[in-house]
């Protein structure tokens, strides 16, 4: 089968094409024919050798990825069909459609093996490549949106606006009835999409002065939430943007560090911690499933900007490296996309989100409900991995078996993760 594997730490182009033995399902997994694979932005890290660690040095702010992980096949979530099963698996799985974690590694393949218990079914309603999609980013949107308890007349405050855990908050913040959004992204297209999804303002945060605009969007007032996933220096001006009493959820570092909030500018906020938004693998995959049933029923729409065939996997991550992308980027395996082309209709895939994306901004009083994955939680996943058929078309007695799960409210933290 055809991988595409990351001999050594590097730029994007030492990821090649290479042949390898389709792997065996042991006990408690599957073997998935892979038709699309999703891309993470701390696979482009993890690519690179170097991971965001918590902390202001240069030092703390990041670890070096052991050379013995290396060589390895990149790839957290995958879709596609299950073709076999291993022991202790219930045998119905086989031919069913699936959208699955594989445990931190080995997505970018046209086989991938995944644990029996990171199965989700995918909706009949719903594509593959929606599907992947939402894996990780529609339950961080989830979890964020839950733990934040957004509520009618909020002013929120989201970064990265146009990428795949941004553009589902806005459309979960309108949906809410958050009286101003404010977008933050880069770039005219990216400020155009978070605009279609249901932002009432965008700002460009590349932009001298971009805080000022911040205020002026809310009317001098602050937000009452701020959605942080860039942390650093942008992070400290969010903070300073935050109303008194307001809430503030760091989830991300693409600027490579966290914001340390220092103690004085904490005791006026409620910071939620990633680390107080999870409560165990049933929550988590209680997210993925109402992710699912939502995007099934048109509440909520990922976006996916732009598709890569399997074989220019190194494109694809030194695009988002070059913060070239809108929403979601995915690999297509075993689709029919044709090699050496340019990515698979990223306008036509944005162009359908933005045709919806104001209906539903406008539409739904339901509750956001949660869930988050972190960089440091994939992480912490992909080091262990690296150091009966059913009839075509037939109701499968699989259908309807997710996973419950209460979902605990976040607890105030005066430490950012």
């Amino acid at each position: 089968m055809r991988v595409v594997i990351c001999e050594r730490p590097g730029p994007p182009g030492v990821l090649r094409i290479a042949e390898r033995p389709v792997p065996k399902p042991g006990p408690r997994e599957v073997l998935i024919e892979v038709a699309y694979a999703a891309i993470a932005f701390v696979e482009t890290q993890v690519r690179a050798g170097v991971v965001p660690a918590r902390g202001s040095s240069e030092a703390a702010r990041t670890s070096k990825v052991a050379q013995a992980a290396f060589p390895l096949v990149l790839g957290n979530a995958v879709a596609g069909t299950v073709v076999k099963v291993g022991p202790e698996v219930d045998p119905r799985w086989t031919g069913e459609r699936v959208v699955a974690s594989t445990g931190g590694s080995g997505g970018y393949a046209e086989y991938a093996l995944a644990p029996e218990k990171l199965l989700h079914l995918i909706p009949a309603e719903l594509d593959a490549p929606k599907a992947v999609a939402l894996l990780a980013d529609g339950r961080t949107a989830l979890a964020l949106a839950r733990a934040a308890r957004l509520k009618q007349g909020d002013r929120v405050l989201i970064t990265a606006a146009a990428g795949g855990v941004g553009s589902l908050l806005v459309q979960l913040a309108r949906a809410a009835g958050a009286a101003i959004v404010v977008g933050l992204a880069g770039g005219e297209k990216k400020l155009e999409l978070a605009r279609s999804l249901g932002a009432h303002a965008v700002i460009d945060y590349r932009r001298p002065g971009w805080e000022r605009a911040v205020w002026d969007a809310t009317r001098e007032l602050g937000v009452d939430v701020a959605f942080d996933g860039v942390g650093g220096a942008t992070g400290q001006a969010i903070v300073n943007l935050v109303a008194k009493g307001g809430r503030y959820l760091p989830h991300g570092m693409a600027s490579g560090e966290f914001y340390d909030v220092p103690p004085e500018k904490a005791r006026d906020l409620e910071i939620i911690p990633l680390r107080s938004v999870f409560t165990g693998p049933d929550q988590t995959r209680a997210l993925v499933e109402e992710a699912l049933r939502l995007a099934a029923s048109g509440r909520i729409r990922p976006v996916i900007g732009q598709v890569f065939p399997l074989e220019r996997a190194a494109e694809a991550h030194a695009a988002i490296e070059a913060r070239r992308t809108l929403g979601k980027t995915l690999l297509a395996v075993r689709t029919g996309v044709p090699p050496g082309n340019s990515p698979l209709h990223p306008a036509q895939t944005v162009r359908d989100t933005l045709h919806s994306a104001t209906r539903f901004a406008i539409r739904a009083n339901r509750e956001p409900t949660s869930s988050v994955t972190a960089s440091s939680r994939l992480i912490a996943h992909l080091f262990p991995r690296l150091f009966a058929q059913l009839p075509q078309g037939s109701a499968s007695p699989l259908r309807g078996a997710g996973a419950g799960g209460r979902i605990r409210q976040s607890c105030p933290d005066a430490a950012s993760t």
